[in-house]
């Protein structure tokens, strides 16, 4: 199978979207592709665990959730796995401490003229590509369909026509377009956008009690004094950051809030949270 020859789909918010795959013929793909997933399981970042869906799961929606859906409908043994490596090799920010800090090594190398392996260890691993894929299409004209976060503006049916999507565009000299139009049924998107909204909402307003609601509807969180404790310890972690909140954060503190976890302390410190 070409890749080439296929006609790609691609529809949600960043970090947070699915694929539906076409033949040259236009007939749907999906799930001979979801069988080829089962088959060969490469391909998944390096800072996501490496771990399947629901071969079911996916055949029902008969659409390929990004890598990092698993955070999501493989939720329990994502965070099993993060906190076993909490426990030994470290959290994420101190890996990534790590690897930044053997790039930058390498970067004071003026003869350097390769792609150090340490990217594909970081996140990110194809973000240079994409960009110099889009340079091309818009330099060359070239009509590339490239993934990209832009306005809705009616592609996806049931989210705000005014908001911020991620969806297959195509580019050329003089901008871009979208030919598919999605609908999605189970809601999961139209939750996450919402919370999306209310946090850059709270963000502008400096309003406590929003930035509340978004992390209590937030999917990865379970609601009630669990959110509100996690809100309160990250902003006492990133108060330095969230001048809009110092009143709020000055309460938190005064009512006897501080962050609980030792090491957490310790990375709040170092802005590592």
């Amino acid at each position: 199978m070409d890749s080439e020859n296929l006609i790609y789909q691609f529809a949600g918010v960043n970090h947070f979207h699915w694929h539906k795959v076409a033949d040259k013929d236009s007939n749907d793909i999906a799930l001979t592709l979801i069988d080829k997933l089962f088959d060969n399981s490469k391909g998944i970042p390096k800072n996501i665990y490496e771990i399947l869906y629901f071969k079911e799961q996916l055949q029902q929606m008969k659409m390929i959730p990004c890598d990092y859906h698993r955070y999501y409908y493989r939720f329990e043994e994502i965070s099993t796995h993060n906190l076993e490596e909490y426990r030994t090799i470290g959290t994420r920010a101190e890996q990534v401490k790590q690897i930044e800090h053997d790039l930058f090594e390498l970067y004071k190398d003026p003869a350097l003229n390769y792609k150090p392996k340490q990217l594909e260890e970081r996140g990110g691993v194809y973000y240079s590509d994409t960009a110099c894929k889009t340079i091309a299409a818009i330099y060359a004209n070239k009509n590339t369909e490239i993934v990209v976060s832009t306005r809705n503006n009616g592609v996806i049916l049931d989210l705000p026509s005014e908001c911020t999507v991620e969806v297959t565009d195509l580019y050329w000299v003089s901008g871009s377009s979208n030919r598919f139009f999605w609908f999605f049924t189970n809601c999961r998107l139209q939750v996450m956008k919402s919370m999306e909204l209310l946090i850059i909402e709270a963000a502008v307003s400096g309003n406590y009690g929003t930035a509340l609601q978004a992390f209590t509807i937030n999917p990865l969180l379970p609601s009630g004094h669990t959110a509100k404790r996690i809100m309160d310890e990250l902003f006492l972690a990133h108060k330095s950051y969230l001048l809009r909140f110092a009143k709020a954060i000055e309460k938190l503190e005064h009512g006897g809030i501080t962050i609980k976890d030792e090491l957490a302390r310790n990375l709040a410190k170092e802005q590592l949270v």
